[in-house]
């Protein structure tokens, strides 16, 4: 996995880092985003 940061996106993703291994997290749901990848990565 690569993390992305940029000053732009910095204060957001460290919100967001707690959180990207929820079931159903996503930032692009208005894209198409289902929040399913990581989630199921993590998966027992």
């Amino acid at each position: 996995m690569r993390w992305c940061r940029s000053r732009r996106r910095r204060r957001h993703f460290a919100s967001q880092r707690a959180r990207i291994f929820e079931p159903l997290f996503t930032t692009r749901r208005d894209s198409g985003g289902t929040g399913m990848g990581l989630g199921i990565v993590l998966a027992p």
